[in-house]
């Protein structure tokens, strides 16, 4: 049965616009790559130079930072609530009993900074994400 017009039409707009759609998508992959690259070689650069911020002179604010995540395997959950009642974090566990990573992350950091020394347990994964704030006048 051959395809009316009007069905034509359609279904050429939609190709169209799907084919737009998916290079579209490859282009947003490329940049994304791009700004992934230019975001590290920024980051290291500044490194290099003992940066930790810096303004322009058209006042943006540009600033490195690294925030870590930690979270934990579900298997270790248990030894997760014994290491944190252990620690005083007792007020962490809720009654499902799971621990907001959130949570867990910003108490492991105030024990880092009331002990350089501290460690985190194995059972505890902790991931650093670099990254590049940029701040606009």
């Amino acid at each position: 049965m051959p395809l009316s017009d009007k069905l034509s039409f359609h279904l050429a707009a939609y190709l169209k616009a799907r084919e737009n759609a998916e290079k579209l998508e490859a282009d947003l992959k490329v940049a994304n790559n791009d700004l992934i690259n230019a975001e590290a070689t920024l980051f290291s650069a500044m490194l290099d130079e003992e940066m930790t911020s810096f303004k322009t002179n058209e006042g943006i604010l540009v600033t490195r930072m690294i925030r870590t995540f930690n979270s934990f395997a579900k298997f270790n959950a248990e030894k997760v609530f014994e290491w944190l009642r252990s620690m005083g974090g007792e007020h962490l566990i809720k009654t499902d009993p799971t621990v907001n990573t959130q949570t867990l992350g910003a108490f492991i950091k105030e024990k880092k900074m009331n002990d350089p020394a501290f460690e985190v347990p194995s059972i505890i994964s902790s991931y650093d994400k670099k990254s590049i704030s940029i701040r606009k006048p």
